[in-house]
Order: structure tokens, then sequence, then C-alpha cells
């Protein structure tokens, strides 16, 4: 549980997806930009170009829009839906930009091949009544 290396987290995706199918459960999964802890402040440090502190916004001037040319890595989360906490299981991985390719296509590898247990969603047939013209 926590985070563990690329591979060990597409095993343990698999691992979950089998498990929820056979017993029906939730998994949560999440992506996001993965934004480095200090340790020693306790915060989370953004690099100073992705913020703009010094732009003002008024009625007249627009939102000061920043390129950002630096590459991000990607966190990865999977988690069962247990209520529980001791029994929660949370597993968690930090993709780089240059491995993120390689990545990409076996995490939906192992998702399409564990999703197996989705049903289609059953339409309802409602047939329009229209309206009969009286004479």
């Amino acid at each position: 549980m926590g985070r563990v290396d690329n591979k060990q987290f597409l095993t343990e995706v698999g691992k979950l997806l089998t498990s929820a199918n056979s017993s029906q459960s939730s998994l949560y999964l999440t992506q996001k930009r993965y934004i480095p802890y200090d340790e020693v402040t306790g915060k989370q440090e953004l690099p100073q170009n992705s913020v703009s502190g010094s732009a003002s916004v008024s009625e007249n001037t627009p939102f000061q829009i920043i390129k950002d040319s630096e590459n991000y890595a990607i966190l990865f989360r999977i988690t069962d839906g247990a209520s529980d906490k001791s029994k929660k299981l949370k597993y968690s991985t930090v993709v780089t930009n240059d491995k993120l390719e390689n990545f990409w296509k076996e995490y939906t590898n192992v998702l399409k091949s564990g999703i197996t247990g989705l049903k289609k969603k059953e339409k309802k047939k409602n047939k329009k009544k229209g309206k009969g013209v009286t004479k």
C-alpha cells in the first residue's frame, strides 16, 4: 500500500480489477499533475513560473496566460471503495514525462482487460404516442 513503482502499480491495478469484478465492488481511479511535497515546510511547492503573482485582474484587463514549457510528472492513484480505513487498499505511482507514453499504453491495456463486468445501459423503449386528430 502506498507509492509503488510503475510495474508494481500495473500489477496491483490488475489484481484490484479482478477482485472488484468478482465481488462487484467499486474502484476509484485518479490522475493528476504531480506536485512535490516539501517535507521541511510541510507545503506542496508549485514551480515559480506556474503562478502569476503580479497579474492584477480588473474588468479591462484579461487574465494573464502563462505558457509553461516545463514538463510535469503525473500521479496515478487507485483505491477500492472500502469504508473501513484499516481494510482500504490504496496504490499510487508517479510517472515521469519520458515514460508516460509507454506507461499509458500498458495502463489502458490493463484497464481494458480488467473491466469486463461492465453492463450496457438498458435503454427504455417508450413509444411516442402521437396526438390523434379528432374531427
